[in-house]
């Protein structure tokens, strides 16, 4: 294949690709375009490659974006700054958040973004634990960056999002694309996506996705891939034993496949998961952005 290409699903029609558009419910034409667009492989790469569109100076979300659990919480925190008080019961109102993790996990991500600097504890006065968090300008600053990545991959897709990419800087446009992609997301969220292998096993497991990316960008030909346990365990901070239970059950939930000792091959249910999920991602950020413009073009 030529550089800067990588393996898709042959048609959208594939049965692997299928059972993810059947979950969503189908699809409407503007995600049709992104799951078929023409340069969604380079639009994927570039955010692989920008390291999931965190600047390496944000090294704390940088790692943390491999959790899924704590991405959503630092995502849902910030959604509910716009609309009044972060606490522990108004993130456990949010479907998105109950499906994906427990009261306590919860719990324990709101304490783990304090510990970092992104949330502000404010006690309650009552002589009980916090109960209201505020996000800090530095985790502010920091997702500020996020976004900018996203819109700048999404704009390989959409051009037209540019526009608000160079407004972020203006808190009423950060607010409305932070209110907008969370809600956007939300209704993405499928309780029956827990029951899929591509969650199970990746989504849910630390660099669990950072590693089948990993894997997708080295399928240039749609064959077998070179795996090194031992160097992808140093590039993600992870076990040995991490990847290989990682790599062990992608293969039992018929992701991937073994060939040899020293390879996998990305099955087509895997490739379909990281085409899905990435479509996914733009078609978020890209309404959002739509409906941000739309909303602030509406307030002049």
């Amino acid at each position: 294949m030529p550089e800067g290409t990588l393996p898709l699903v042959d048609t959208l029609e594939s049965v692997a690709l299928g059972g993810w558009i059947d979950q969503r419910g189908g699809t409407d034409d503007t995600f049709e375009g992104l799951l078929g667009h023409p340069r969604l492989p380079e639009a994927i790469r570039a955010l692989v490659l920008g390291t999931e569109a965190f600047p390496p100076a944000d090294t704390t979300l940088d790692g943390k974006v491999k959790d899924v659990g704590y991405y959503l919480v630092a995502m849902c925190a910030l959604y509910l700054h716009q609309s009044g008080e972060v606490t522990l019961a108004r993130l456990r109102e949010i479907k998105a958040v109950r499906v994906y993790m427990s009261a306590g996990r919860t719990r324990a991500l709101l304490d783990l973004l304090s510990y970092h600097g992104y949330l502000d504890e404010v006690p309650s006065g009552q002589g009980s634990p916090p109960t209201r968090y505020l996000p800090t300008e530095s985790f502010m600053a920091a997702w500020r960056r996020h976004l900018d990545g996203i819109l700048n991959v999404g704009a390989i897709l959409d051009p037209s999002i540019a526009d608000v990419r160079h407004r972020l800087d203006d808190p009423g446009v950060f607010g409305a694309l932070c209110r907008h992609r969370a809600e956007i997301g939300f209704m993405e969220v499928r309780e029956t996506h827990q029951s899929t292998g591509f969650v199970r096993v990746f989504a849910h497991r630390y660099s669990g996705t950072q590693i089948l990316w990993e894997l997708y960008l080295s399928d240039h030909a749609n064959g077998a891939i070179p795996v090194s346990i031992n160097a992808i365990a140093q590039r993600h901070g992870v076990s040995r034993a991490h990847v290989r239970r990682l790599i062990d059950a992608g293969v039992g939930e018929g992701l991937l496949r073994y060939v040899g000792d020293r390879e996998v091959l990305l099955e087509e249910a895997g490739r379909a998961a990281v085409r899905f999920f990435h479509a996914t991602r733009f078609f978020v950020i890209i309404t959002a952005a739509k409906r941000t413009s739309a909303e602030l073009a509406a307030g002049d």
